[in-house]
């Protein structure tokens, strides 16, 4: 359904502007899981700006207003996010959760790059699913 959105939220056939970015035409059930991720283009370093519920319970920290590189895990994550700013598309993986002392096994997550003509990729909205052991 995000990923529906993301792509209806295309104008002139570029990426979605951040403007569009409305948490109030997400599925609600997704909102716990998103992550909302800022590029910085000086530092070339992502800050994380928004954390749901969920996911703040499933990696067992608030990231909200952190460097991703700086939080358990936040290096393979801040690689695949430098991909997305490389490619400007979305970008789904799934792969093993070893960063939390939680109950997880696995996780996935669909991550999908919003930006403007003068700044490519500016966030990237997340949208995670954690399976259990």
């Amino acid at each position: 359904m995000l990923f529906r959105y993301w792509q209806d939220s295309h104008l002139g056939g570029g990426l979605p502007s951040p403007d569009c970015i409305d948490p109030l035409a997400f599925p609600t059930a997704a909102l716990p899981f998103l992550v909302l991720e800022e590029y910085e283009r000086d530092t070339r370093r992502f800050r994380t700006r928004l954390t749901g519920t969920a996911y703040r319970d499933a990696v067992g920290y608030e990231g909200t207003n952190r460097r991703t590189d700086e939080t358990p895990g936040g290096h393979a994550a801040a690689e695949r996010l430098h991909w997305i700013v490389e490619a400007s598309q979305p970008y789904w993986y799934q792969g093993p959760f070893s960063f939390s002392a939680r109950p997880w096994t696995a996780f996935s997550v669909l991550s999908l790059p919003f930006g403007r003509i003068d700044e490519p990729v500016s966030r990237v909205l997340c949208v995670f699913d954690f399976q259990p052991g």
